[in-house]
């Protein structure tokens, strides 16, 4: 809280207050919260602003204002603190390594009139005992001593309301090798200053924090799962077009698994096990356009608490949260986002309830904490018309264009219209685990933001200054509409779903091939299969001739990638050669160890390296060890024509499949997909 004091109130104090408070209420809050501490106020911008005492300056213009009598010995409201970019600092005793990444003067042309501790500087030739130091950047910082914490805490006076931070990059040797974000809390020490000696040798994937790496990756995919590869980039864009074939499927917070979810003593790596949990799981390289060395951007950090209410129906054992009678409108669903927490009667939130999947006519619940992979989560009772509670933070990283003027007075010229880079929104975790995959956990109370190396080596370099104000031209709005769509019923149906819809035909040529299909589509199950328990299945139909090897090699369901050819015992095929219909629970069988091709014709084989036919099929890389599974056509195998092949049983927690394999044959023939629904 803000201060004001009994003697000496000066306007510039009052204004300071009032920014330090958080306030929004004055009637000069534009005036107020312009970052300057030069430009012109009067009293009446205070008009209308409150103090903890509950009193409020007079918002009447014929009533005269006083400092002794309106303002002495009070302090500004802080129920709805915001900080700006300009309210932050840098110290280096908040630096886990202070004689080599420190806070200190920044220039003038970027940081306003305010230049002390106004620069993130690392100077090169580090030790190497301290690799990947990071410092953390102070919100309402008036000496070094002030915690670098945002309170998150809901019950808390000081929690904030909305933060933000830009920065200058002015110089660095490498952009791939600084990280930028937000750190959780630990909160089994409650204590930043003995917390910041873990902080000298994580990377940028570390669990304990929500991170940008340089390289162009975000270490946590966001809670925005209405995206897909092929979807336009949300607005505000950092590009034009599509998010591409390497966006992650793999949403929201699950604690002690995904990114920000753990202490910073036990951190894990993050994403635990796999890269599919990045934002983009592969090429790295994203965002060239705005960080390397010549284009000296600005980029951006911010959180926003939003919180809403809404009428549900709840069915006890559901998943399925739907409106009490007509559609929910956009209006409804206003500040309301995919990943938020939710509470209320019927909900279980002592599991880390939150929604997803949101709709006009549906959302789905899903369990946050006890699961390492998104889990739906069943309301505890059902309720025919009752209010919930939707609640979060959101978090951005943030860019603007390259400025095309990079020096001298005009610098700050193109310093406008901020966009997002990366995730459309991560929601803050609100639990932390002791380490990864632990079932016990805390609520996070406080973030920092951040800025470091992500090197090991010893002669990187940077200078970062901090922004007095937001960038110009169109401010940062984020808002998503909704659709209606298909209300989960009880599952999928019983039995085959799909497998009439090709995924691959003809000859491929000798090069790897990809598809990924979405079991919940209409051409599958036509609704969600996360939840049950199912095998996917795969029939083929081969062409005319010999010539129509089809091999699979590599399979990924629920987020995990299986090479085909080294399970192949866990994979069974169909004992009745030309069946058209599928054949349900019958006649299965292991798959053939390939000795010759008249042996195993007509079915399904395992393989090393090629199949005995020439002219088709290609020698399996070293990627799949050098194995596959794979139909063998050779006569009479292309007259039997049709082979099934289907997969152990799983339970979903995914949609989505992908499937590699080669195609190489000139009577290639047709294969198709679907899943058995146990």
């Amino acid at each position: 809280m803000a201060g004001i004091g009994s003697s000496s109130i000066s306007f510039s104090a009052l204004k300071a207050s009032y920014v330090a408070g958080g306030g929004t209420d004055a009637e000069g809050h534009n005036n107020l919260s312009d970052g300057s501490t030069t430009s012109a106020i009067s009293l009446s911008d205070f008009r209308n602003s409150e103090f903890t005492d509950d009193t409020s300056v007079p918002d009447d213009s014929d009533e005269e204002i006083s400092i002794n009598d309106d303002f002495k010995d009070k302090t500004f409201k802080s129920s709805s603190i915001v900080y700006n970019t300009g309210s932050f600092r840098v110290y280096d005793n908040w630096s886990a390594y202070s004689t080599k990444l420190k806070g200190t003067t920044g220039d003038s042309i970027f940081t306003g009139s305010t230049t002390a501790n106004k620069r993130v500087k690392l100077y090169n030739y580090q030790s190497s005992s301290y690799p990947y130091p990071i410092i953390l950047l102070t919100p309402n910082a008036t000496n070094s001593s002030t915690s670098p914490g945002i309170i998150v805490d809901r019950t808390n006076s000081n929690a904030v309301s909305e933060v933000t931070v830009w920065f200058r990059v002015r110089s660095h040797n490498t952009y791939a090798q600084v990280q930028m974000g937000i750190l959780a809390k630990d909160m089994t020490l409650n204590n930043w200053t003995t917390q910041k000696s873990y902080l000298h040798n994580k990377h940028g994937t570390y669990c304990d924090r929500l991170c940008f790496h340089g390289w162009g990756y975000h270490n946590y995919a966001g809670s925005r799962d209405d995206i897909t590869s092929s979807s336009t980039v949300v607005s505000p864009q950092y590009k034009t077009g599509t998010y591409g074939s390497y966006l992650t499927t793999n949403f929201h917070n699950r604690t002690g698994a995904t990114a920000g979810t753990m202490r910073s003593y036990n951190a894990a790596s993050a994403p635990v096990g796999s890269t599919n949990m990045y934002f983009f799981k592969n090429s790295y390289s994203n965002y060239n356009d705005y960080r390397g060395q010549s284009k000296n951007p600005n980029h951006g950090l911010k959180v926003k608490w939003y919180e809403t209410t809404l009428q549900v129906k709840l069915v006890s054992g559901s998943s399925t949260i739907v409106p009490v009678s007509s559609n929910w409108t956009n209006s409804n669903l206003t500040d309301l986002f995919s990943g938020m927490y939710v509470s209320g009667t019927g909900i279980p939130t002592g599991q880390g309830a939150f929604i997803g999947n949101i709709h006009k006519n549906y959302m789905i619940l899903y369990k946050g904490k006890g699961t390492t992979s998104l889990t739906e989560l069943n309301a505890g009772s059902s309720q025919s018309n009752t209010t919930i509670t939707i609640s979060g933070y959101l978090y951005w990283t943030l860019t603007t264009a390259s400025e095309s003027t990079n020096s001298g007075s005009n610098a700050n010229l193109n310093y406008t219209n901020p966009k997002i880079m990366g995730p459309p929104h991560t929601v803050l975790p609100k639990y932390q685990a002791a380490s990864s995959g632990s079932t016990t956990s805390v609520e996070i109370k406080e973030w920092a933001f951040y800025i470091g190396d992500t090197t090991s080596g010893t002669n990187n370099y940077l200078d970062y200054d901090l922004r007095p104000t937001d960038p110009g031209g169109t401010a940062f709005d984020y808002a998503v509409s909704y659709s209606t769509g298909t209300v989960p019923g009880s599952g999928p149906t019983t039995g085959l779903n799909g497998n009439t819809a090709s995924i691959s035909s003809g000859n491929k040529g000798q090069s790897l091939q990809t598809v990924t299909f979405d079991l919940s589509g209409s051409s599958y199950a036509g609704v969600s299969v996360i939840g049950s328990t199912g095998r996917i299945i795969f029939r083929y139909v081969s062409g005319t001739s010999y010539t129509g090897d089809i091999q699979l090699v590599q399979i990924t369901v629920n987020g995990t990638s299986t090479n085909l050819g080294t399970s192949y015992t866990s994979w069974q095929k169909n004992t009745t050669t030309n069946i058209t219909s599928f054949p349900g629970t019958s006649g299965w069988t292991g798959i053939f160890t390939n000795s010759s091709a008249y042996a195993t014709r007509g079915h399904w084989c395992h393989d090393y390296y090629n199949t005995p036919s020439g002219s088709t099929g290609v020698s399996i890389p070293s990627t799949y060890n050098y194995r596959c599974i794979y139909y063998e056509a050779t006569s009479p195998g292309y007259s039997y024509k049709t082979a099934w092949l289907r997969g152990p049983s799983i339970t979903f927690n995914s949609n989505s499949v992908t499937l590699r394999y080669y195609a190489y044959g000139g009577t290639m023939g047709t294969l198709y997909a679907g899943v058995d629904i146990s």
